[in-house]
């Protein structure tokens, strides 16, 4: 082969031959290589030449090595603050423009391992999760950091008589994601799933329980595939089972509602106890939560002692709509007039259970700290001893609370039967958003209801009310 040169000469449209502006000439092979580092944009020309009259080949490889243009990261997106109770989960998400981005988020000033996603989560919380969330992102133009946000986290209060189970299974589960332990997590927000209409659950505790009843929660979605029927039974070996009730076409009439089943009497003292369930979907069954109450032997009331009139604790509350957790219904039962509870509907209604039946004397409302249009003006008063059958106790139309923060206490014309479930259905003036500051209930020490209302002395609130604890 002969002998070629090689020049890269500047050029125009035409690719007219123009100064050279790199050239290889070796004489050493007939191989020439041109680099010429950060060329500036235009027309360029290559010449080839050798000796005339000499045959030759050419073969071409040409590399252009351009690097990308980075833009900085910038955010646009910014996290969201996230108050949960402790046991729920939290999630922090950031959005971001720019290439070849990474991200480190950070807890009150430290970074946390691990944590180098555009979004960071939390399974399940505890009150250490409580602090300030911040993320930075990177890239090799730049770096930004988000604005920091608080993650609160209310300690989760225990319910008496509540049971523990030390271990659970299921027939099936949908993963971990929706697994048999999100039954017992205390999160509404999770539930378990098993692609089966017919299925069941069995939870065992450590020594042997008797219990008095037992909690269902609805999960977020799809209705047809709440449990309709289902039998409880218990066992001591986990093999023999004794069956405790059975129910059928039961329903329930709203999401992440709970409701509360009382046994007729208090079972005998088992191990195991199993929920044999059916589904209205027959293919799907799902639920958000199971809880089990220990029945628990009341006191005998001495025959001389006065009746006493103390504030009842429910052992569960729902409504028909909160605003997330921060303004969520659990806020009515906290005793502080900093929380409340705020739906989006002027007709709502807040619904509340009992470990035990409970006779109803008295009910008290606290106004909220803002916007009085948003005050109830309207309500009947329910109790239930199944959770769907109600009857009414009181109602009550054109109150008004006179300024924020009120507390007014309502006393019964005559104290109601003992009711496992109360019901509060509202209306509000402004007829778009309905809230409250704190819902307290009044009755006997023991539960025990009489044919007329307990004759209070005057409370130091000055309503009528005994003093508050």
């Amino acid at each position: 082969m002969a002998d070629l040169n090689l020049r890269l000469r500047n050029s125009n449209a035409s690719f007219a031959l123009g100064i050279v502006v790199a050239e290889s000439t070796s004489a050493l092979d007939n191989v020439e290589h041109i680099y010429r580092a950060a060329l500036p944009a235009g027309y360029y020309a290559l010449e080839v030449s050798g000796p005339a009259g000499t045959p030759y080949g050419l073969a071409w490889n040409g590399r252009s090595s351009v690097p990308p243009i980075v833009t900085a990261p910038a955010i646009t997106t910014q996290p969201t603050a996230a108050a949960v109770t402790e046991g729920q989960s939290a999630k922090f998400s950031v959005t971001a423009t720019g290439g070849n981005l990474t991200y480190q988020w950070t807890k009150d000033g430290s970074s946390l391992s691990g944590a180098t996603a555009a979004s960071y989560s939390i399974a399940a919380t505890t009150t250490a999760s409580a602090g300030t969330y911040s993320v930075t992102v990177r890239n090799s133009a730049g770096s930004v950091t988000s604005s920091s946000v608080a993650l609160t986290v209310a300690a989760k209060v225990a319910v008496p008589g509540e049971l523990t189970p030390v271990a659970y299974s299921a027939r099936g589960q949908n993963g971990t994601t929706e697994g048999i332990a999100k039954l017992f997590d205390g999160a509404t927000s999770t539930k378990w799933l098993d692609f089966s209409g017919s299925t069941w659950v069995q939870v065992s505790f450590a020594s042997a329980q008797s219990i008095s009843t037992y909690s269902l929660t609805s999960a977020n979605d799809n209705p047809v595939r709440d449990p309709a029927a289902w039998t409880l039974s218990g066992s001591n070996d986990g093999t023999t089972w004794t069956v405790l009730e059975r129910r059928s076409a039961e329903v329930f009439a709203s999401r992440f509602l709970r409701r509360d089943f009382a046994l007729a009497q208090p079972s005998t003292a088992y191990l195991h106890y199993r929920l044999d369930l059916t589904a209205k979907s027959g293919s799907i069954t799902q639920l958000a939560e199971l809880k089990f109450t220990a029945a628990v032997e009341a006191a005998p009331t001495p025959p001389t002692a006065p009746v006493t009139t103390v504030e009842l604790l429910p052992s569960g509350i729902s409504a028909r709509g909160e605003n997330g957790t921060k303004e969520g219904v659990a806020n009515l039962l906290d005793h502080s007039t900093s929380t409340k509870w705020l739906d989006f509907s002027g007709t709502t209604w807040v619904q509340v259970s009992f470990a035990t039946p409970r006779a109803l004397e008295a009910y008290s409302l606290t106004s909220a700290n803002d916007n009085p249009v948003r005050d109830p003006a309207a309500w009947t008063l329910s109790g239930s001893t199944d959770g769907v059958a109600w009857t009414a106790l009181e109602s009550r139309n054109g109150e008004v609370f006179a300024s924020r923060y009120l507390e007014r206490d309502f006393v019964l014309t005559a104290t109601s039967a003992a009711y496992l479930h109360y019901r509060l259905e509202m209306t509000a003036k402004s007829g778009t958003i309905t809230q409250l500051s704190g819902l307290e209930f009044w009755g006997s020490r023991h539960g025990v209801g009489t044919s007329a209302p307990t004759k209070w002395p005057l409370g130091q609130d000055g309503r009528g009310l005994p003093p508050r604890p």
